[in-house]
């Protein structure tokens, strides 16, 4: 007499030890993961940043007039002026650009700021309205006609910076007189700045 065939297929034993192994590993790569993603949002808004200001430097000389960087400290956002110069008003020069999620403006816990570039650590000073009154909550970095760096006066300024940071990292975007528009990464627990390309 023939043996019983028996089904083919997993036991739920089986089933169930695969499903924890799946689980195991998935809570193991988690975490790295989520840092490579917090890394990648940083870095890819630290590089807008550094275009935003390098293409509204260019603009200045460009066009022969006025531009700024506004940056929105409490909003996450970044956008670039040109100054109409007919009706002397500052408008907008293309989209605005938002910080990822887990960013923000600010250098977490640093004190020193990148070589050469700041005496003190600290983001642009407030843009001014077109009645030349400080716009709370802003840093700006404004360029004359020939796309040097100015304060609110129109005096040459070699310590522009506007500076982000997820907690982990703190990134900032410099800019010196000549103009020289650097971008640089330390880890937030202590100034460890580099230079990136």
């Amino acid at each position: 007499m023939p043996r019983p065939r028996r089904a083919s297929g997993f036991t739920v034993i089986e089933v169930l030890t695969a499903l924890a192994i799946a689980a195991v590993v998935a809570a193991m790569t988690l975490p790295p993961m989520s840092r490579a993603l917090a890394d990648v949002r940083i870095q890819s808004d630290a590089r807008a940043i550094h275009r935003l200001i390098s293409s509204t430097l260019m603009t200045a000389a460009a066009k022969y007039t006025r531009t700024r960087v506004i940056a929105d400290l409490g909003a996450g956002t970044l956008r670039a002026q040109r100054l109409d110069r007919v009706a002397n008003v500052w408008v907008d020069d293309g989209d605005v650009v938002a910080l990822s999620s887990s960013v923000h403006f600010g250098t977490s816990t640093l004190q020193e700021p990148p070589p050469s570039t700041q005496t003190t650590l600290g983001q642009s000073p407030a843009c001014l309205n077109d009645a030349h009154t400080p716009i709370a909550g802003t840093a700006c970095i404004l360029f004359n006609s020939r796309g040097i760096p100015i304060d609110g006066s129109g005096s040459p300024v070699g310590s522009s910076a506007l500076y982000i940071t997820n907690g982990v990292q703190v990134f900032g975007v410099t800019l010196s007189a000549t103009p020289l528009v650097r971008l640089w990464s330390s880890p937030a627990y202590a100034a460890q700045w580099t230079q990136r390309p």
